[in-house]
């Protein structure tokens, strides 16, 4: 018994030795993925979220109170310039109160509100003529808000054609970014709906003002300025109303250093990264810059090719780790 008591003291003491080599931490140490600092050209991006609008719209308006006698298109039928869309007969003016008021309402109940600016009194013609709307361009037909025998007040579009192949995108930038945006800026458009490739476009006009909104909650939101923009060669597929994303290119850099995303964290003292310094986890400070396409500019605190770990907020300074 006495004999055993020296072999058990020595097993243990080896036991505690190897759990806390140096060895041992690094076997069991968790495998980490990892990035290095990368030195690369890029391009600095506005990015806007805008909708697919129609360029080449064309509405087509009664001339004043008038009767629809015949329709002779359907929403989405392809039409000729000069094409018969609608004949109709003129009415008496009375019958253009009712009738415009019941255009309101439908207007108002769509969410249709925009046509409600400027709105003027048509030129009346004598009761009883009969005359016929044309398409003024060749294209889709888009609305027909219209019925047969029904009365039109003229104040509102009874018809609208749209050529579809002039598409376009409108978006709105935000104070941080509208000074960077000109007409004849080139950018892509990505409309996730229809396709993953960007298409090539342009920007032809930025508004000159800013419109402010109000949120449900009463709050006011931040200005933001309309930015029109065409595309150089738009796809078939396309259709007003699909959501669009926007990357205009503003700047080309060079030579800049960067890292993912997922490679930085944030505590109270600023942003870091954990480098990997002989197997451990160093803390570092850094600096960062621009959000690039390939990853977040470093402007302090690393050197290229520094190995840094994915996710730093999954571990601990100074921890013992192994490279996948």
């Amino acid at each position: 018994m006495r004999k055993s008591v020296p072999v058990l003291l020595t097993a243990a003491i080896i036991i505690v030795m190897t759990l806390n080599s140096p060895w041992y931490e690094y076997r069991t140490a968790p495998v980490v993925e990892t990035a290095e600092v990368r030195v690369i050209d890029a391009v600095d991006a506005v990015r806007l979220r805008g909708t697919v609008v129609e360029l080449r719209r064309r509405e087509l308006y009664a001339c004043g109170p008038s009767v629809v006698d015949a329709i002779h298109v359907t929403p989405g039928q392809h039409v000729e310039p000069g094409q018969l869309i609608m004949t109709l007969h003129t009415t008496v003016p009375e019958r253009s109160v009712p009738a415009f008021y019941r255009e309101l309402q439908d207007r108002l109940a769509s969410g249709d509100t925009e046509l409600l600016d400027g709105l003027s009194l048509p030129y009346e013609r004598p009761s009883g003529q009969e005359y016929r709307l044309l398409a003024p361009i060749g294209g889709v037909v888009m609305e027909i808000s219209a019925s047969v025998g029904e009365t039109t007040s003229g104040v509102f579009p009874c018809a609208a054609v749209s050529d579809l192949t002039r598409l376009g995108v409108m978006a709105d930038a935000g104070e941080e970014s509208v000074a960077l945006l000109t007409a004849g800026l080139p950018c892509t458009v990505r409309v996730p709906s229809l396709c993953e490739e960007a298409l090539p476009a342009h920007i032809t006009a930025v508004a000159p003002f800013a419109r402010s909104s109000v949120s449900m909650l009463g709050r006011s939101e931040d200005p933001r300025t309309g930015v029109s923009i065409a595309f150089d060669a738009p796809d078939g597929a396309l259709r007003p109303g699909y959501s669009a994303e926007v990357s205009v290119t503003t700047m080309r850099l060079h030579n800049i250093p960067v890292l993912p995303y997922d490679c930085i964290e944030q505590d109270d003292a600023g942003e870091y990264v954990y480098a990997i310094r002989s197997f451990h986890l160093e803390k570092k400070y850094v600096v960062t810059g621009r959000e690039l396409a390939g990853g977040v500019e470093l402007l302090e605190g690393l050197e290229a090719f520094d190995t840094v770990v994915r996710e730093p907020g999954r571990y601990r300074e100074g921890a013992w780790v192994r490279l996948k």
